[in-house]
């Protein structure tokens, strides 16, 4: 959905076809499930408890992902003393 900074993440997203890492780069909730694991041994959990962070760490992603998508933009605005 972002095209990122200067189309960055749009161009790398065509890059990578219609493959697995194609599709895996589509999908925001997808690719926050696999940078999870990641960062799952930088929160400190040992054994079992490991597959909980990584779940939970994903769980943010997707919830970011929605509440983002729900959120109503801000109308542009231009202030008078710019407008040429």
């Amino acid at each position: 959905r972002e095209a990122g900074p200067a189309r960055v993440l749009e161009r790398s997203r065509n890059r990578l076809g219609r493959g697995f890492l194609g599709q895996l780069s589509r999908c925001v909730k997808c690719t926050g499930l696999w940078v999870a694991v990641a960062f799952t041994p930088f929160v400190g959990a040992e054994g079992t408890d490991q597959i909980v962070v990584w779940l939970a760490l994903a769980a943010v992603t997707a919830l970011v992902d929605e509440v983002a998508a729900s959120v109503r933009p801000l109308p542009f605005y231009d202030p008078p003393h710019r407008r040429a």
